[in-house]
């Protein structure tokens, strides 16, 4: 009789025995539980790239369909106390209207599926912090390679408004890349082996007509006088001080304007000298 008393007290303290305390910590081996792969969550390292299902608040939210839910995710930070994951969305199709309001214009850290288990060239929206439980992650696709990795530290900081320190040790000039040097801004507009060439930009408080006036240039709804005759050679190698960035198409917009500015120039000068030679034949 008293052994069946011990048992049934024993079976009585295993029922009310906490139930998280039944759960595997983050570093034991086990297999799903309570929809947590741990096996896959004791893997995932930070700047891995993951397969997970998105938020369900974000879902509802923004309406997003089924076959858009489930996405890459890139791991910033892994939380075991929380047993969630902060990290950042990918996408490929930037011309989703959730995505593309979340992607800064000059930091877009582009994966390309070259050199990734990626379906298309993704984007990997850094200013949109996410934070997801474990339960969310589906599998591993890949890894940040060291390339990228120094992009990613680098617009990171950016977007904090901190600026970076490119140098010989660590060269981080990107054509598209505002340096501030000797109180002024540049804008770099090119980079070749040994030398890199900028253009003084200068913020202005009043509304121009852009496709008349080719000095100047918008930008994140901000307009810009771009000094095309102050041309600035940097070398690749000394001390600059990265302070913003502006996306590949201004830049591009920037070399055109300049294009358009030498052709008015030259059209000027044939006009002057048309009529300089019918006061002449005068």
């Amino acid at each position: 009789m008293n052994k069946i008393l011990g048992f049934l007290q024993k079976l009585f303290l295993f029922i009310k025995k906490p139930k998280e305390e039944l759960l595997p910590k983050d570093n034991e081996n086990s297999i799903k539980i309570d929809n947590i792969n741990w096996n896959l969550i004791n893997e995932l390292m930070e700047n891995d790239i993951v397969l997970v299902t998105m938020d369900k608040g974000e879902i509802q939210r923004q309406n997003i369909e089924e076959c858009h839910q489930k996405r890459p995710f890139m791991i910033k930070e892994k939380i075991a106390d929380e047993q969630s994951l902060c990290g950042y969305y990918l996408t490929g199709n930037i011309n989703n209207t959730f995505f593309e309001k979340e992607v800064n214009k000059g930091l877009k850290l582009v994966l390309y599926k070259d050199f990734y288990q990626l379906s298309k060239n993704s984007i990997v929206i850094l200013n949109n912090e996410v934070k997801l439980p474990y339960e969310n992650i589906i599998s591993i696709i890949d890894h940040i390679n060291d390339e990228d990795l120094v992009k990613l530290k680098k617009y990171r900081n950016l977007l904090c408004h901190i600026s970076v320190i490119s140098n010989k040790e660590n060269r981080l000039i990107e054509i598209g890349d505002i340096i501030f040097y000797d109180d002024k801004q540049y804008v770099i507009y090119q980079i070749d082996n040994t030398n890199c060439y900028g253009y003084p930009i200068l913020q202005i408080e009043k509304n121009v007509d852009l496709i008349q006036n080719h000095n100047y240039i918008k930008f994140d709804s901000k307009i810009y006088f771009i000094d095309y005759k102050d041309n600035k050679v940097f070398n690749n190698n000394e001390k600059l001080c990265i302070i913003e960035r502006w996306n590949y198409d201004i830049v591009e917009k920037i070399r055109h304007n300049k294009k358009l500015i030498k052709l008015e120039q030259k059209n000027n000068k044939v006009l002057k000298h048309n009529c300089n030679n019918k006061r002449t034949k005068k």
